[in-house]
This record gives C-alpha cells, structure tokens and sequence, in this order.
C-alpha cells in the first residue's frame, strides 16, 4: 500500500465542513473536519489528502480529533483511509491515542447529508 509522505510540522488546515449527527459509526454527534491543501496529491484516478477530524467529544478511545491520510477515487467516487491516529486534544493536538487498525476497503462517497462533507472534500482534492 502507497503510505504518504510526512505531514509538514506546520500545515495550513482549512475548514470544509461539519456533520451535526450521523448515522456513520465512526463520527461522534458534532464533527469538524479539516483538510491541509498543501498536502493534496494526485496520481491517476487518486487523490491523496491529509485531514483532521475535530470531535465535539470524546471518541471511543478517548481521542478529540482524528488526523488521518484519505485517499478519494475521482473516477469512482470512492474514499478510503489509509492510516489514521488519535490525538487527545482538538485539532490532531496533543498525545497520541491508537485507533484501532484502518480498513483497506474503499467507501461510496454517496449523496445525502452523512456524505456531503466528504463529497466537498473529493471534488477539492480532484479538481484538475
């Protein structure tokens, strides 16, 4: 698997969105998320960002914000998370907490309020 290049010690996030409540498993009540625009790449048909995910509250392991590199299938309009690590503070701030390990499987990047952050997500990381 093609894992992505360090994240610079000082990135520039920019806010694309919030999902208030979510029927996805993986999102608390009010999540915030992030993109560093620096970091967009593209190879082919795939777009390589990383994100943060600022958690209103506390994760199931403790964690207030999630960093995490995604990558988004322009073509198939698929995302998939390709490694990710808690931190305890908003932000993707303070210590590290462990996330359980990441899927490797691609997720439809769908219509509809639970998605519509992440569609605003892909189309910024595959714009030409």
């Amino acid at each position: 698997m093609l894992l992505f290049a360090s994240l610079p010690a000082r990135a520039d996030w920019i806010k694309m969105g919030q999902i208030e409540k979510s029927s996805l498993i993986f999102l608390t009540a009010k999540t915030v998320f992030y993109i560093d625009p620096a970091s967009v790449t593209r190879q082919g048909d795939i777009g390589k960002v990383w994100q943060i995910r600022d958690l209103a509250d506390k994760g199931s392991t403790g964690e207030r914000s999630v960093l995490e590199a995604v990558e988004y299938d322009c073509v198939d309009l698929q995302m998939r998370t390709v490694s990710a690590v808690g931190k305890s503070r908003p932000m993707a701030q303070g210590e590290t907490i462990p996330l359980s390990r990441t899927s490797e499987e691609w997720t439809s990047v769908r219509t509809g309020s639970d998605y519509e952050v992440f569609r605003k997500i892909l189309q910024r990381v595959c714009a030409p």
